[in-house]
């Protein structure tokens, strides 16, 4: 067994580390039955912190403290064949990682509190958006940055906005925007009692579960605009139909329990939904409540084609590193058989594994089967963050044809669920921030009803030979040069944005009717109408 305790130190625009002492221990291996199985492994720790532009007064907080245990079994099942084949032999490797960040220092730094449920203090990168000014339509001239921001639970208009140097971060209510709709009085006029309608429709954004920075980035004015950013992982990510409980104040059959009584009726163009809220929960395909989903969101609900949003993980699995792409093998990293037959002519790999194809210069051109975990750190290597995947990978040696030597055709096979780049989640030390983009406009969409409704992926393989990744590659030598001819057909991993629904709403010039979301013609009347 090699144990070996290396502290890595990374460099990078925006985060400076700190350098530890390196201890080290000589390196052995078990072997059992004269050699033929073999486990080995290594211990190591990765320690990183960040700062802004090396800035120690911008919060200098721990960001990474991984404790990472790697063991490699190694079998000879047949080293001298039997039957048609020639060797057969098994790999597999298991990582262990532990990230003390999420755990105040495993207990034992009560200062490292930026990441995780218990989240108390966020730096200044995290929290350096102004304030628009704004209440509701008064403008109140205050426009500091959100680090100066009190304690969450006074909810006085006029008390919350006190500075403090505390920097915490900010509950659901506090939000650039939401802000504004978090100061609406109740029937009594009085800013936080019991018929406030806020605290009622944003129940489900617990405040003590529910904590979000904001960001100042360029934006849409001046130049100047606002990141949010979820930043505690107990807050659950609802994008479709959170608000299906929650009375429509237009519906004359929903209860309101702020109001005590039911709604007023529906408006003129504004009917409310036919289901009483609360009673069917679960579909979202139908309105309900104040949950109202465009025709185009129905019918892709209908149709079940959102699959996972690799959202919502606990603290605990973000601290044992299963996220996005260790949901389903865990600590599993690679399991796969080598099998050799004709002479061993013809190679085969088959199982959990990595397919390395061509030299990486930074970028990565041919090596396209399997994706990388980019919220593991900054700058890891590829060996560290490359994500396997259940794959064939066959390789026939031609040997010498004329002058050209070492022929040899390769072809390779990836069949597993579609497995995109893992990004993270935005509250994750590294992840990177436009990741906050998706988990906010999921969030949002569940709140309001647009920005991201979920996401798409290529079917399974064994539900369709559409999900198949596969690709093929020729190579020799020919004096002193080595060729290859690569092919790869296969989905993108990286996320792109595919716009459903676009809304826009008109009436009909004759009949005065309105028409459907982005409809431009004449409404039908009469016969064609039924």
């Amino acid at each position: 067994m090699r144990g070996t305790a290396a502290v890595r130190c990374v460099l990078n625009a925006v985060c400076a580390l700190a350098a530890l002492s390196v201890l080290g221990s000589s390196a052995t291996a078990l072997e059992f039955w004269d050699g033929r199985l073999a486990i080995h492994g290594f211990y190591g720790m990765q320690v990183r912190s960040l700062a802004n532009n090396f800035d120690y007064q911008d919060g200098w907080d721990l960001s990474q403290w991984y404790h990472i245990l790697n063991l490699e079994i190694e079998a000879d099942i047949a080293p001298d064949g039997f039957g048609p084949f020639d060797l057969i032999s098994a790999f597999g490797r298991i990582e262990v990682r532990y990230d003390c960040v999420w755990t105040r220092g495993c207990g034992i730094f009560s200062s490292a509190d930026t990441y995780g449920d218990r989240a108390r203090r966020l730096p200044k990168r995290l929290l350096n958006a102004r304030r628009n000014g704004y209440t509701m339509q008064s403008y109140t001239g205050d426009t500091r940055r959100f680090r100066e921001y009190t304690d969450p639970s006074q909810l006085s208009f006029n008390l919350r906005d006190l500075p403090t140097p505390s920097r915490q971060p900010m509950t659901f209510s506090y939000i650039p925007g939401l802000e504004n709709l978090s100061a609406s009085k109740g029937p009594d006029g009085e800013l936080g009692t019991e018929d406030d309608p806020f605290p009622y429709y944003t129940a489900y954004m617990d405040p003590k579960e529910c904590l979000f920075g904001v960001q100042r980035m360029k934006g849409n004015v001046e130049l100047v605009g606002g990141r949010n950013l979820p930043h505690t992982p107990a807050c659950e990510v609802i994008p479709i139909g959170p608000m299906t409980d929650k009375a429509n104040p237009l519906s004359p059959i929903d209860y309101n329990p702020v109001l005590g009584g039911i709604g007023g009726g529906n408006l003129p163009l504004r009917p409310a939904p036919k289901l009483l809220a609360g009673g069917r929960k679960g579909r979202g395909d139908v309105a309900q409540g104040l949950w109202l989903p465009n025709h185009k969101l129905a019918e892709k609900l209908r149709k079940d084609e959102f699959g996972s949003f690799d959202q919502n993980f606990t603290q605990d699995e973000l601290a044992w590193n299963r996220g996005a792409s260790q949901q389903d093998e865990k600590e599993l990293k690679e399991l796969y058989a080598d099998i050799e037959l004709f002479d061993s002519r013809l190679w085969l790999r088959l199982g959990k594994q990595n397919i390395v194809w061509g030299k990486t210069e930074l970028f990565r051109t041919t090596d396209q089967f399997n994706p990388q975990d980019l919220a593991l750190g900054s700058l890891t290597g590829l060996e560290e963050s490359r994500i396997g995947l259940w794959a064939l990978r066959a390789v026939w040696s031609f040997y010498n044809i004329g002058p050209l030597e070492d022929v040899r055709l390769e072809v390779a096979v990836n069949y597993d669920e579609f497995e995109p780049t893992d990004l993270g989640r935005c509250g994750e030390p590294y992840a990177p921030l436009p990741v906050c983009d998706k988990t906010w406009g999921l969030m949002a969409h569940g709140f309001v009803g647009f920005a991201i409704a979920g996401e798409e992926r290529p079917p399974n393989p064994w539900n369709s030979w559409k999900g198949i990744e596969v690709g093929g590659r020729l190579e020799w030598r020919y004096d002193r040069f080595s060729f290859a001819i690569t092919d790869f057909y296969g989905y993108n991993d990286g996320p792109s944005l595919d716009p459903i629904f676009t809304y826009s709403r008109n009436v009909d010039h004759v009949s005065g009717r309105p028409r459907y979301g982005m409809a431009t013609g004449p409404c039908r009347t009469g016969k064609e109408a039924s």
